[in-house]
């Protein structure tokens, strides 16, 4: 008897201790790691994604809390197979996701947490560059130049350019795609300093940072080394220099002959209308010596070309800076 009742008792321990064992032994699953979003717009949908192990190898699910009283448990998955959940805020603000991972056997992990802000979905909305400009920075009052403008939207929206040029005017021009150039003109009516200002605005409405550019309207500036050299203080015949004179007379043709600077690219050999309305350009020269035969009789109705009359010369350097000199003579034609 005694010896059946070491047996039992041998069985009993055998089948016991193992469960006991096995049931003190079951591992929780390991912090999950979730990855998703950090921020967004209030009532889209996000999805983030977690994973984790469980050291026995059991299978295992996640539970989701959203941080605004919502809650979400997945299915069951393999231990380390990574699983979905997707959530949207209604409201704004800061919420912190908590994940927890569970195996099949109860034990659950520590819990993993992601902040993630949903503020209103125009503070998303980043603004263009500042943008840059580039064109002629001094000039003739009453002439248009032009100016180039470019900026990239961070979040590649397309956007418009606006121009105040610093006159009371201004205009803005059509939308075009982020990174891409756009162009504007302007002239001056009055001779002054002025500041455009320029702003880049993408089709969200977020407007960037303004650039400026400072651009000079005078009549004319002067240079001591842009100068209309002949003729020159005297009475010429056939372009000969005959005697010295304060102020000059022209009679016959004549070779016009400026003085210039090294960076000149550019002059313009103007006379005045008839009409008494502005002048004409009757010749350009873009090469050094700048000069202009002037040997043609013009339209009297059109061109003042003889008698008492007014010969202007204007230059350009490579930066479109402007130089200008004129003079009074008395022309003769034969």
């Amino acid at each position: 008897m005694r010896k059946i009742l070491t047996i039992f008792i041998a069985i009993l321990m055998a089948t016991t201790i193992p469960l006991m064992m096995d049931t003190s032994a079951n591992n929780p699953p390991e912090k999950p790691t979730i990855t998703g979003p950090t921020s967004g717009e209030t009532g889209k949908t996000y999805t983030y994604t977690v994973t984790s192990t469980d050291p026995d190898g059991d299978k295992i699910f996640y539970c989701f809390n959203w941080g605004d009283g919502n809650e979400f448990c997945t299915d069951t998955v393999n231990s380390g197979e990574s699983a979905q959940a997707s959530h949207a805020w209604s409201e704004d603000g800061t919420y912190v996701i908590t994940v927890t991972a569970t195996d099949e056997n109860g034990a659950t992990s520590e819990p993993a947490t992601l902040s993630v802000k949903m503020p209103l979905s125009m503070n998303l909305n980043n603004p263009p560059e500042k943008p840059t400009i580039t064109g002629p920075t001094s000039g003739e009052t009453g002439k248009t130049y032009t100016y180039t403008v470019t900026s990239t939207d961070p979040d590649g929206d397309k956007i418009f350019y606006c121009f105040n040029w610093g006159d009371g005017n201004e205009f803005c021009t059509d939308t075009v795609n982020s990174g891409e150039s756009a162009q504007a003109s302007h002239a001056w009516s009055e001779d002054g300093t002025y500041v455009i200002t320029v702003t880049a605005t993408d089709e969200n409405g977020a407007t960037s940072e303004p650039a400026t550019l400072s651009v000079k309207m005078p009549l004319s500036l002067p240079l001591s080394d842009f100068k209309l050299t002949k003729p020159r203080h005297g009475i010429y015949i056939f372009g000969i220099k005959v005697f010295p004179l304060i102020g000059q007379i022209v009679i016959g043709d004549i070779n016009v002959e400026v003085k210039t600077k090294d960076d000149i690219i550019r002059v313009e050999f103007l006379l005045p209308l008839t009409c008494g309305c502005g002048r004409e350009i009757m010749h350009v020269d873009t090469s050094p010596p700048f000069e202009w035969n002037w040997n043609q009789d013009y339209d009297d109705d059109e061109i003042r070309d003889e008698g008492f009359t007014e010969l202007i010369v204007r230059g350009y350097d490579s930066n479109y800076n402007e130089y200008k000199e004129g003079i009074t003579l008395y022309k003769v034609r034969l």
